[in-house]
C-alpha cells in the first residue's frame, strides 16, 4: 500500500507586483488557512516518510505553518525545483523516482490538480490553496503508479474546515 497526499500551496500574496513569483509570500489569507489545515493534520495524525517541497517562498513558509503542529513533517522535507511549475507529467515522473511507502508533496497547481485527476478514481475542478488530497494506490512500489488508479481517501481544504 502507497499513500499519496499532495498539499498546495496557502494562499499567496500579489501586494508586491515587483517580486519574481517564485519569492512571493503568503498572504493574509494564506497565513491564516495554513495553522487550520496543520491542525486538521495534527487531529487526523497525520505522518509521511518524505515531504517533496517546491523551492518557492510560498510553499516553505506553508510547511513551516503546517509544521507548527506536525513537527515531525519539517525532519524529512526535500526540496526539489522540479516541482515548481511542473505539469503532472513531470509530477508524475518524480513520483515514481520515490522509495518511500507514504509521500508527501507541497507545491502548485494546474499541475496537483491535472496530476489528482489522473491518478485517482475521482475528478476534481480544483485543488483550492492549502487543499489537501490524499489518495492510497494498492501497489508495490511507486514506479507502478501508471498502472493503476488510486483512490482519494482525503480531499480537504480551508474552507470545508470553517463548516
Amino acid at each position: 500500500m502507497h499513500t499519496l497526499t499532495l498539499i498546495r500551496h496557502a494562499k499567496s500574496s500579489w501586494e508586491n507586483p515587483q517580486l519574481p513569483d517564485l519569492e512571493r509570500p503568503l498572504g493574509k489569507r494564506g497565513l491564516r488557512d495554513a495553522p487550520k489545515i496543520g491542525g486538521f493534520l495534527k487531529n487526523m495524525k497525520f505522518s509521511t516518510d518524505v515531504c517533496l517541497l517546491s523551492p518557492s517562498r510560498r510553499t516553505r513558509q506553508t510547511l513551516q505553518l503546517l509544521g507548527q503542529d506536525n513537527p515531525a513533517l519539517l525532519k524529512v522535507v526535500q526540496e526539489d525545483a522540479k516541482i515548481y511549475e511542473a505539469d503532472y507529467t513531470t509530477l508524475l515522473a518524480l513520483i515514481k523516482q520515490q522509495t518511500q511507502a507514504n509521500l508527501t508533496i507541497i507545491g502548485h497547481n494546474p499541475g496537483f490538480t491535472d496530476l489528482l485527476n489522473a491518478i485517482s478514481d475521482s475528478r476534481i475542478a480544483n485543488l483550492p490553496t492549502c487543499g489537501v488530497a490524499q489518495i492510497r494506490f494498492d501497489m508495490e512500489r511507486w514506479s507502478d503508479i501508471s498502472q493503476t488508479r488510486g483512490v482519494l481517501q482525503l480531499f480537504v481544504t480551508p474552507k470545508s474546515l470553517s463548516t
